[in-house]
This record gives structure tokens, C-alpha cells and sequence, in this order.
């Protein structure tokens, strides 16, 4: 049991390093744009660029990652994003500089995110005991929370003072550690029977038909639909309010970003050592509540530090939501369907952020919403819908068998 449990934690170590090496990146990229350019429009454009890819291509992973050797799949698809990373920084050393590189590196890191998000949601209820799934899920929290805290912070501290292929380098490096580290984490070769034969829209097809199939897996993901088209404006706008509000400096946009990981990791470890509520229903339903009530905070607040507390605060609710709906993925699911069930997922979780870009960056640009107002409206109603589990509460809590459906 005990090296079962430390084989999937060093899977979630290097895991984490190789998100790290995304995030510092990404980050670095588009506080660069924040500031430079001051606009919605902009910051929509950039976060697009880096959810597009994953939307599209979630899928063909999630198929792939039913398909083949899941272990084998991360380490290609990450040694070729490495490369071209190390080729751009190379670039830059050498003195050329284009808005293009910048743009193609975003949409590295979303092509690379496309295949690590159901990639790794597959992987781990295939080397985790079912009974500690749930808090393998919140050590994983913990570890891509530090990997997020630090990504902002690092890459803060390298823009302010060096220059920006200095922040692809450490990336590079980064992720070259969490390639390294994957290669001694023992991934046992899963099932795949009929899928070798059918084509690649056939399979995607199966996927979406088991959700459909599955009640507890349409009531979950309904809400993933909604959850995310609803927080949009909050994740894309709290960097603009705080330059608006409080300043332009880079130390502002650190802070802002680190708190909610600094948050994300404190509720994990309460959430690791606690497992949470018996049922399921409560700690969503919580993790809702808590959230969007800091979230409605946020625009409440006049003063930076009581700003920074309730972001600080709503990333402490968000692995009471992220791990009971990942072990509820993974236990449920048989696992020749895993890959693709996490691949919706992430066409959901990837598909709110522009659509909600789109309605809600051209307005704020020119203006016509209060951007407060904005951020304030969706924080209440996430609060209200905590609701929802409590109505689906037997949908969540009743225990199936692999492959059951209801």
C-alpha cells in the first residue's frame, strides 16, 4: 500500500514540475500583455490562444491516452513543447524578438495541457487504491497549487528584473526535472480492447455516450457547464480591476495570482488530512457557497489587502470542489473510458473562459459594464447554486460499480 501511494505521489510531483513549466510561462506572457496593453480585448486574446488548443485537442488525447501507453504519451508530447521552448529562448538570447514567438509559445503550453489534463486524470486510478483516491486527489491540489503559487511569484520576479527568455529557460529546466522524474514513477499498462479498431470519431462518440448514460456524470458535468461559463468574467477581469484599482505594478499582479494558490494549497492540506465530508454533495456544495461568495468580495472591497484576503479565501474552497469531482470521475469510470471522459472535461473547463471572453471583453472595453459589477454578479450566483447538490445529492452520493449505469 505504502509504495503504491508513494509511486502516485512522485507521478503528482512531476506532474506538477511539468505544469509549472507551462504556467510560468503563460504567466510571464500575459502580464507582459496586461500591462503593456491595458485591455480586455487583449487579455481575451492571449487566454484564447491558450485555451483553443486545449478545446480542440482534448479529445484526440483523451482518445490517445485510452489507446496507448499513457506514460509514454506525456514524455513525447512534453519533450517536443521542451524543445521548442529552448529553440524560442535560444531565439531571443540571439536578440530577435517577435509578437508571433510569444504567441506560438502560448499555444505550445495549451497543446501541451490539452494532453496532460485527461492524460492525467486516466493515470491515476490506475496506480492509486480506490480508498485513497480521494485523498491522493487533495495531495495533488496541494502539489499544483505550490506549482501555481510559485509560477506567478517566479515569474514575477524574473520579469521585474531580468529578461523574458530567462523565464523560458527556468521552464525549460523545470519541465526537463518533471520528464526526469516520470521515468522512475511505475505506470501499469491499461485495457484496451475494441478500441484499436475503431476510428478516432467513433471513440469520442463512446465517451460522450457514457456521460449521457451515466446520471451521476451528466448531473456533474451540467454543473461543470455552468460553473464555468459563470466564473469567466471573474478569472478573466480580477487582473484588470486590480491594475484599475490599485496599481500597475508587477508585485500587485504577483500577489493577486499567488494568494488564490497560496489559498488553493491551505485547503488542499485541510482537505488531505481532513478527506472531507462522507458525502460528496456536501463538499461540492460547500466548495460553491464558499467560493462565489469570496469571489463576490473581491469586487466589494476597496482597500488591496481586504482584496487580496477573499482571493486568498476563494482559493481555499476550490479543492473542496476539484477533488471530490475528480475522485468521482476516476472511481466511477471504467478505465478504458477514463481518458476520454477527462478529455470533456476539459473541453468544458477550456470552452468557458473564451465563449465568456467573447460576451464580456468587448463591453468592458468600451466601458458599458461597471467592471465590479461584472465580477460581483457571477461571485452570488456560483454562492446560490450550492444549491444544485443538495437537489442532486442521491446522484452524487450513491456509490456505483465500474461501468454502472443509472
Amino acid at each position: 500500500m505504502k509504495s503504491k501511494l508513494f509511486n502516485a505521489r512522485l507521478f503528482i510531483i512531476s506532474e506538477s514540475l511539468i505544469l509549472f513549466f507551462c504556467m510560468t510561462v503563460n504567466f510571464a506572457i500575459s502580464w507582459y500583455v496586461t500591462l503593456s496593453s491595458n485591455s480586455p480585448v487583449m487579455v481575451a486574446i492571449i487566454t484564447d490562444l491558450y485555451l483553443i488548443p486545449t478545446f480542440f485537442l482534448a479529445p484526440i488525447a483523451g482518445v490517445f491516452a485510452d489507446r496507448h501507453n499513457r506514460k509514454k504519451l506525456i514524455i513525447i508530447t512534453y519533450g517536443i513543447i521542451v524543445s521548442y521552448t529552448l529553440f524560442l529562448a535560444v531565439i531571443y538570447t540571439a536578440g530577435y524578438y517577435s509578437s508571433w514567438m510569444e504567441f506560438s509559445c502560448v499555444i505550445a503550453m495549451g497543446i501541451g495541457q490539452a494532453v496532460l489534463f485527461p492524460t492525467v486524470g486516466s493515470v491515476i486510478p490506475d496506480i492509486t487504491p480506490e480508498e485513497e483516491v480521494n485523498k491522493l486527489n487533495a495531495f495533488r491540489s496541494v502539489a499544483e497549487s505550490v506549482a501555481l503559487f510559485s509560477a506567478p511569484a517566479i515569474g514575477g520576479l524574473l520579469l521585474s528584473n531580468f529578461t523574458f527568455e530567462k523565464v523560458l529557460y527556468l521552464g525549460v529546466g523545470i519541465a526537463l526535472a518533471g520528464i526526469a522524474t516520470l521515468l522512475f514513477v511505475k505506470i501499469p499498462q491499461h485495457s484496451k480492447p475494441a478500441l484499436q479498431k475503431n476510428s478516432f470519431l467513433t471513440d469520442i462518440k463512446d465517451g460522450v455516450k457514457y456521460i449521457i448514460n451515466s446520471s451521476f456524470l451528466r448531473t456533474l458535468f451540467c454543473y461543470l457547464i455552468f460553473f464555468e461559463l459563470v466564473v469567466s468574467p471573474i478569472i478573466l477581469l480580477n487582473q484588470i480591476l486590480v491594475i484599475r484599482e490599485y496599481g500597475e505594478e508587477y508585485w500587485r499582479l504577483t500577489v493577486n495570482e499567488t494568494s488564490y494558490f497560496v489559498g488553493m494549497v491551505a485547503g488542499g492540506i485541510v482537505l488531505s488530512a481532513w478527506g472531507g465530508f462522507k458525502r460528496n454533495s456536501r463538499n461540492l456544495a460547500l466548495a460553491a457557497a464558499g467560493f462565489g461568495a469570496c469571489s463576490a468580495m473581491l469586487a466589494v472591497m476597496n482597500n488591496f489587502w481586504g482584496y487580496i484576503f477573499f482571493m486568498f479565501m476563494s482559493g481555499v474552497f476550490m479543492p473542496l470542489y476539484d477533488a471530490p469531482a475528480q475522485t468521482l470521475i476516476e472511481t466511477r469510470t471504467p478505465s478504458a473510458f477514463t481518458g476520454r471522459i477527462f478529455a470533456v472535461s476539459t473541453m468544458i473547463m477550456t470552452a468557458g473562459l473564451p465563449i465568456g471572453s467573447a460576451l464580456i471583453a468587448p463591453l468592458e472595453e468600451r466601458n458599458l459594464l461597471p467592471i465590479k459589477l461584472v465580477i460581483f454578479i457571477p461571485g452570488v450566483i456560483i454562492a446560490l447554486s450550492s444549491l444544485y447538490f443538495f437537489v442532486n445529492k442521491e446522484k452524487l452520493d450513491i456509490k456505483l460499480s465500474d461501468g454502472e449505469k443509472q
